[in-house]
C-alpha cells in the first residue's frame, strides 16, 4: 500500500531529476565516443563507427518512471505498511467496545486474518 502520490511530470523535482539523467547520458555517450574513436584509430580502416544516441522523449519517460518507482520504494522502506492496515483502521475507527473488538478479532482469525494489537 502506497500513500505517497506520484510526482507530476511538471513538478520541479521531476524536472531536475530528468535534467540530471540527461546530463549523465550525455557525459556517458561522450566517454563512449572517445573510447570508440581510440579503438577505431588503433584498428584497421573501415571498422564499425560508434553511433551517438541522442537524448529522446523516451529517455525522459524512462527517467521519470524510475524517479517515481524509486520514491515509492523509499516510502515502502520508511513506512512498512502491511496487509493488515485496512483491517486495523476499520477496527480503530469503528468505535467498537472491548467485547465487540474481541469478537471481531476471533472471527477474523477464524477466517485467516490476523489483527495484531
Amino acid at each position: 500500500m502506497d500513500l505517497l502520490p506520484d510526482l507530476l511530470i511538471t513538478s520541479p523535482d521531476a524536472i531536475l531529476y530528468v535534467q540530471r539523467q540527461r546530463q549523465d547520458h550525455k557525459i556517458t555517450k561522450q566517454i563512449e565516443l572517445k573510447k570508440k574513436q581510440a579503438q577505431v584509430a588503433a584498428t584497421t580502416p573501415g571498422a564499425d563507427r560508434h553511433v551517438n544516441v541522442p537524448w529522446t522523449v523516451d529517455h525522459s519517460s524512462v527517467a521519470f518512471r524510475q524517479l517515481n518507482e524509486t520514491r515509492r520504494q523509499q516510502q515502502r522502506l520508511a513506512f512498512p505498511l502491511g496487509e493488515n492496515l485496512p483491517a486495523l483502521m476499520f477496527v480503530s475507527l469503528a468505535g467498537l467496545s472491548q467485547d465487540q473488538g474481541n469478537t471481531l478479532t476471533r472471527i477474523m482469525t477464524h477466517r485467516g486474518r490476523t489483527l495484531d494489537q
